[in-house]
């Protein structure tokens, strides 16, 4: 295996180190009803430029994006838009979602987006940027907290790198910086999902992270995983570890709920026990952080008042 800053060059080498660290998690007992040949199934499609990973349309036939040119230097969004799993269904492996996994992952993103649509700085080289598209196939009940959920299984792998990373209410992970007493963001997690009559038909989850330090990353704002740990990571192992986090996390959240991540996200969080301000739906709410509820919204204490807030942007943050 190549290491440092060396990225994938096929989709069949990154697709065979996923399928060995899902292996790995299963003979730990962390995927339900494993058997081999479902690693078979498990892919990952690699390309060089994208416009934003989060916006390919996953309707048309995924087989016959299997031949695409990864080599080609600036691959529009038109030329590799019918990339999804619906029409793959050989592709479809029965973890815990009853769900077909397809990664879709890219060197760089001109147009990477996040939270609110706001733009994702998603140089070539020094990130990664990636969507895992789930199609279930059996019916999914809840998939509330499913970006929490994400973003705990992923700040506890990096706190195994030795990041002391934190987790913002509801997508972001921050490095405290001491040197300048204040935050910086080193990853954001998208989650969308798609419904029809009532139906879940399809996940989304977006992440970007800054693996190596730039001179975009590198200002008042955002920090890099090589500069929280010291060094310079491998991308390869950082990124497939990731990956099958991803998929365990959806394995655990469809057999158990949200319940077995609310103590982890807790755990891990910047802004338990602070104030916030919060804008939502119902206006700019004002309170104590209290925790999260069972479904993954902020629980906000004023007096003895107890809010609920499920989707809104945090204002400020204070002691």
């Amino acid at each position: 295996m190549r290491s440092g800053r060396n990225q994938f060059e096929t989709s069949q080498e990154f697709t065979d180190l996923l399928r060995a660290e899902l292996h790995r998690c299963a003979l730990e007992g962390r995927v339900r009803g494993f058997v081999p040949e479902m690693l078979t199934s498990v892919k990952v499609l690699g390309y060089e430029t994208l416009d934003s990973t989060m916006d390919i349309a996953p309707e048309a036939d995924a087989l016959s994006c299997l031949s695409h040119r990864e080599s080609s230097p600036e691959p529009s969004n038109n030329s590799i838009a019918r990339v999804g799993q619906t029409a793959c269904p050989e592709s479809r492996i029965p973890f815990g979602l009853g769900a077909s996994y397809l990664f879709i992952v890219s060197k760089e993103q001109t147009e990477g987006r996040g939270q609110w649509g706001r733009s994702w700085i998603s140089n070539k080289g020094t990130g990664l940027y990636f969507t895992l598209v789930a199609v279930p196939k059996n019916p999914v009940a809840d998939v509330s907290g499913l970006p929490l959920a994400v973003g705990a299984g992923i700040c506890a792998h990096l706190r195994d790198l030795g990041a002391d990373v934190k987790l913002k209410w509801p997508n972001d992970l921050l490095w405290w910086d001491t040197s300048e007493s204040h935050w910086k963001k080193m990853a954001g997690i998208l989650v969308e999902t798609s419904i029809v009559e009532h139906e879940l038909r399809e996940i989304r989850i977006g992440v970007g992270m800054n693996l190596y330090a730039c001179d975009l990353v590198s200002n008042s704002l955002g920090i890099s995983l090589s500069q929280v740990i010291g060094r310079e990571v491998d991308y390869m192992p950082v990124a497939t570890a990731i990956f099958a986090r991803c998929v365990v996390t959806l394995e655990e959240l469809s057999s158990y709920g949200f319940a077995v991540f609310k103590d982890l996200w807790e755990e891990h969080s910047m802004m338990l026990g602070k104030t916030v301000e919060i804008e939502c739906g119902r206006g700019l709410l004002c309170g104590k952080v209290d925790g999260l509820s069972a479904r993954g919204g902020l629980a906000l204490r004023d007096g003895d008042r107890l809010t609920e807030v499920v989707s809104g942007h945090v204002l400020s943050i204070s002691n």
